[in-house]
């Protein structure tokens, strides 16, 4: 069933505040609840940081049995993309450090033995 030129595709509800804050906030206004300018710098660094993890685990997802030759680069860009920057927030660069430590891919059961 397909819209005609008068019916819309809406959101769900809870989606549009969020939408209409970051629209309020990009457009410089201050009143988005309990966020900070801090808060979404923090949440935009993250993102952009994560964003490498997400393909490597879309492209682990399509992989029916990942070889070897599919899992070894992904692995050697990911801890190259972890390597500290200069410019890497104080957060960014706690986030890498743990995510790149030999102990981030052990369960945490395992590291108390």
């Amino acid at each position: 069933m397909g819209l005609n030129k008068t019916q819309t595709v809406q959101a769900p509800l809870a989606v549009l505040p969020l939408q209409q804050q970051q629209k309020d906030l990009r457009k410089g206004g201050t009143d988005v609840g309990t966020l900070s300018e801090s808060d979404i710098a923090n949440m935009e660094d993250i993102v952009q940081l994560m964003s490498p993890v997400k393909m490597a685990t879309t492209v682990m997802c399509v992989e029916e049995y990942p070889t070897l030759s599919v899992i070894a680069p992904l692995r050697a860009k990911l801890l190259k993309h972890l390597q500290p920057c200069e410019d890497d927030s104080t957060l960014v660069a706690e986030i890498k450090r743990v995510m790149a430590s030999p102990h981030a891919t052990k369960a945490p059961e395992m590291l108390s033995t």
